[in-house]
C-alpha cells in the first residue's frame, strides 16, 4: 500500500486535478476502504442518527459489496466525467444513512461525514489539495444543500427501478426548477420483502408527502406478477385472464384503501415487460418478449390505464412506452460497469434514467399549478388563432373546453384581454361568458387587471396564473406582480399542465365546484357594492345575510372534506384530515362537526364555514376552525364561534387552538378578539366566568 507521501510523489502536480484524484483512488483503493469504513460506521453517529441495518454486517460484508464500488465509482467520475457515475455514487452514500429523514437532517448528517471522506483522499494530494477538494466538494455539494424553499415531497413504492428514479430524479428536477426531497419504501417478491396499506398510509402522513408513486409491476414487485410472467407461454387465454383479473383486482384494493386517507396525487406505473429473459436479453435475433408475454402485457396495460381513469387524483407513469421508444434490450443494459457492479448491491440500469423525463413533466406542473385557483386568459393567440377584431380566426376548441373542464372543476376563469368587448363573437366559442367570473376585455394594463381581480375576488396573487402568448405581456405581469405565474399559450407543455392539473387535489367535480364562479362573481359585485363609504352596520345589513347553522351531515362531507383540504388563509390549525376521518367524526360522540352556510342579497355562497370541536369531559376544544375566503369580511367567524358555544353549552370551559403557519395569519386575532385568554403558545382559554362573544346583529340565523 502507498503512503500518502509516496503517492503524491507518482501523480505529480502538474497533472489535471481528475487525473490525480482518479489516481489516487486507484492505487489506494484498499486503504481508502478501511479510512472510509472508520468514518461512516463510527459507532457513536450510527447510535445518534439511529441508523438501522448496520449491525447486522460485518466488516467484510460491508467492504466488498458498498465501499469499494464506492471508491470505485468515485474513480470512475472522475476518469470519465459520466454523470451517471456521480449519480449512483451520491445515492450510494444514503444506503447507510437517513434516505427517509427530513433533507435538513440529511444534510447534518453528510456535514459530519463527507469532510472525513474527502481528508481521507486529500490526505494523498498535498500540492494539489486545494483544487482537489473544490471538486470533491462539487461532487458532494447536493448532499449538503438542502432543496430551497419547501421541496415537492415524492414517496415512492415499488423495488429496485424506484432506487433507479432516486438515483437519476433529483438532479433533473433541479435542472428543471422543481426542489424535490424523495424517499424511497422498497417491497420486492424476490426480496421477500412486502408492503401493506397501513405502511403505505403511515409512510404519506408522517412524511406530509405531496405526492406518492406506485411500480407494483416493475421488475419483480407483487409476488402474483413474476410468475405470471414465467407461465405466460404454458397458460391458456382463459387462464391468463382469470389471473389478470385477480391481480389487478389487488392493486385495485391497494389503491382505492389508501385514497380514502389521503387526497395527494399518485403516479401510478403500467407495465413494460422487464425483466427480460436471460435467453432473450442476450440474442438479438430473438424477439426480447414472446408472444404470449406481448398478450399478457396488453391486457395488464389495458387494466391499469382503466384503474388510473377512475382513480381520483391520478396520472400514469407510461413504463410501456417509454421501453418501446427506447428499446427493451438498450434499456435493460447496466449502467456501471460490470468490474464496479458485480459485487455491489446495486445493478442501476438504463431505464430508470429513460424514465425520469415521465416523472419530470408531472413534477413540473404540480409544482407550477398545485396553488392555482384563479387561471387568467389571454383571447387573442391564446384560445384562437388570429385576432378576432380583425376578422376570421381558428378557434383552438381544444383548449377552451380543457378550461370549461377545468371551471367545472372549481377554477375560476377570468378574461384578462386588450380587445373592444364589442368585437369578441362569443356564438363562435365553446367558452361562454357565464363561464367567467370576471370580464376584464378592455385596453387597461394587465397588471392592474389582475390587481383588481384579486381584490373583487379576495384571493392571494399566489393562487393566479396567467396565460398569454405575448412575451412582453408576461414579462410585464411577471415584474409588477412576481407572485403570478405566467405561462406561455404557445408552450405545448402549458396546455398538457392544465390537463394534468385535473389530477390534482384543487380540482374536483362537486357541487361546490360547480357553482365556484357564479360564486366569485357574486363575490365580486359585493365588493363595488361594500366598497362606497358608509356605516359599518348599516352596510353589512344592507347585505341581508342569512346564516343557516348546526351540526354537518352526511351529505356535507365533500364540501367539508374540500374545505379542510383546501383552505390555507382562515385555517386556526391547518390540519389536513383525510375524508374518512372527517366521516367517522360525524358519527363520533367525543368530536362535533359544525357547519354554516351564507346566503346575501346577491346570492348563496354555499357551506362557507367548518367547526371541529373535541370533547374532553366538560372542555370543549375547538380543534379546526375554517372559513372559505370569501367569506371573511362579515364578522360570520364571531358568530359561529358563538353558536358553536351555546350549542355546546354543558361545557364549562372552551379551548381555542391556534397554530400559525406562513399563510393563516387572517385566523391569527379569532380567539384573541373574542374574550380568549393565552394560555400556551397553541392554546387560548375562555372559562364560564367570561362573557361570550356578542351575535353580530345583522345575520339572521335559522338551524340547518
Amino acid at each position: 500500500m502507498d503512503s500518502p507521501l509516496n503517492n503524491d510523489k507518482q501523480t505529480a502536480s502538474t497533472l489535471p486535478v481528475e487525473r490525480a484524484i482518479t489516481d489516487v483512488l486507484s492505487r489506494n483503493e484498499t486503504a481508502l476502504v478501511d479510512a472510509w469504513f472508520r468514518v461512516l460506521f463510527e459507532p457513536s453517529r450510527l447510535a445518534q442518527y439511529q441508523i438501522a441495518g448496520v449491525q447486522q454486517e460485518g466488516n467484510d460484508s460491508l467492504k466488498k459489496p458498498y465501499l469499494t464500488p464506492l471508491v470505485r465509482l468515485l474513480a470512475r467520475y472522475f476518469a470519465t466525467g459520466d454523470r451517471r457515475m456521480r449519480s449512483v455514487y451520491r445515492d450510494e452514500l444514503l444506503r447507510y444513512s437517513l434516505h427517509r429523514a427530513a433533507p435538513q437532517v440529511r444534510v447534518r448528517y453528510f456535514q459530519e461525514i463527507l469532510p472525513g471522506l474527502e481528508d481521507a483522499v486529500l490526505a494523498y494530494l498535498p500540492s494539489q489539495r486545494e483544487h482537489a477538494a473544490a471538486w470533491l466538494r462539487g461532487v458532494h455539494a447536493p448532499l449538503l444543500t438542502p432543496p430551497p424553499g419547501k421541496p415537492l415531497t415524492l414517496l415512492t413504492f415499488g423495488d429496485c427501478l424506484m432506487t433507479e428514479m432516486r438515483v437519476f430524479l433529483p438532479e433533473k428536477c433541479a435542472e428543471s426548477g422543481v426542489p424535490l426531497d424523495i424517499r424511497a419504501f422498497y417491497f420486492s417478491s424476490r426480496m421477500g420483502t412486502g408492503i401493506s396499506t397501513d405502511n403505505v398510509i403511515d409512510a404519506i402522513q408522517k412524511n406530509d408527502a405531496d405526492i406518492a408513486a406506485f411500480s407494483f409491476l416493475s421488475y419483480e414487485g407483487l409476488p402474483m406478477y413474476p410468475a405470471l410472467l414465467r407461465d405466460a407461454e404454458r397458460l391458456g387465454e382463459t387462464e391468463i385472464n382469470e389471473q389478470v383479473v385477480q391481480l389487478i383486482a389487488q392493486i385495485r384494493q391497494f389503491v382505492n384503501t389508501v385514497r380514502e386517507h389521503t387526497e395527494i396525487p399518485f403516479l401510478i406505473h403500467n407495465v413494460s415487460g422487464l425483466p427480460l429473459t436471460r435467453y432473450r436479453k442476450r440474442l438479438p435475433f430473438a424477439s426480447p418478449i414472446s408472444p404470449a408475454r406481448k398478450r399478457l402485457i396488453a391486457r395488464l396495460n389495458t387494466a391499469i390505464e382503466e384503474l388510473v381513469a377512475n382513480t381520483a387524483n391520478c396520472l400514469l407513469i407510461d413504463e410501456y412506452a417509454v421501453a418501446q421508444q427506447q428499446g427493451l434490450r438498450r434499456s435493460s443494459r447496466s449502467v456501471v460497469p460490470h468490474s464496479i457492479a458485480s459485487d455491489a448491491f446495486f445493478h442501476t440500469q438504463n431505464f430508470g434514467e429513460f424514465l425520469v423525463d415521465q416523472y419530470i413533466e408531472k413534477l413540473l406542473a404540480y409544482n407550477l399549478l398545485r396553488k392555482t385557483k384563479v387561471l387568467l386568459l389571454d383571447f387573442d393567440h391564446t384560445l384562437w388563432r388570429g385576432v378576432m377584431a380583425e376578422g376570421e380566426v381558428e378557434h383552438h376548441l381544444d383548449r377552451q373546453k380543457l378550461l370549461k373542464r377545468l371551471q367545472q372543476s372549481g377554477i375560476v376563469l377570468v378574461a384578462v384581454s386588450k380587445n373592444d368587448p364589442g368585437s369578441i363573437r362569443w356564438e363562435e366559442m365553446h367558452l361562454q361568458p357565464d363561464d367567467f367570473a370576471l370580464l376584464h376585455i378592455n385596453w387597461d394594463l394587465k397588471a392592474a387587471s389582475i390587481e383588481k381581480t384579486a381584490q373583487l375576488l379576495d384571493l392571494g396573487l399566489d393562487s393566479f396564473v396567467f396565460i398569454d402568448d405575448n412575451p412582453v405581456e408576461r414579462d410585464l405581469v411577471s415584474q409588477q406582480l412576481p407572485k403570478v405565474r405566467a405561462l406561455d399559450a404557445l408552450d405545448s407543455f402549458t396546455w398538457r399542465a392544465l390537463e394534468m392539473m385535473l389530477a390534482f387535489p384543487s380540482t374536483r367535480q362537486t357541487e361546490e365546484s360547480l357553482a365556484r364562479t357564479a360564486m366569485y362573481r357574486e363575490q365580486a359585485q359585493r365588493r363595488e357594492s361594500i366598497a362606497k363609504p358608509m356605516d359599518y352596520a348599516a352596510m353589512m345589513a344592507s347585505l341581508s345575510l342569512k346564516v343557516r347553522f348546526g351540526q354537518a351531515k352526511a351529505a356535507d362531507l365533500d364540501r367539508v372534506s374540500e374545505l379542510v383540504q383546501r383552505t390555507n388563509q382562515f385555517n386556526t390549525t391547518t390540519i389536513r384530515y383525510s375524508r374518512t376521518q372527517l366521516q367517522q367524526f360525524l358519527q363520533s360522540s367525543t368530536h362535533h362537526v359544525y357547519a354554516a352556510d351564507l346566503e346575501d342579497r346577491f346570492g348563496h355562497l354555499g357551506l362557507v364555514v367548518v367547526a371541529i370541536v373535541r370533547r374532553e369531559g366538560d372542555r370543549a376544544i375547538f380543534d379546526s376552525f375554517i372559513m372559505s375566503c370569501r367569506a371573511m369580511g362579515f364578522e360570520l367567524e364571531r358568530l359561529v364561534l358563538r353558536l358553536v358555544m351555546d350549542a355546546e353549552s354543558d361545557a364549562n370551559c372552551f379551548v381555542g387552538r391556534f397554530v400559525p403557519t406562513d399563510r393563516n395569519t387572517p385566523a391569527a386575532e379569532l380567539f384573541a378578539t373574542n374574550g380568549f385568554s393565552q394560555s400556551s403558545s397553541d392554546e387560548w382559554l375562555l372559562d364560564s366566568s367570561t362573557p361570550r362573544p356578542e351575535l353580530p346583529p345583522w345575520f339572521k340565523v335559522t338551524t340547518r
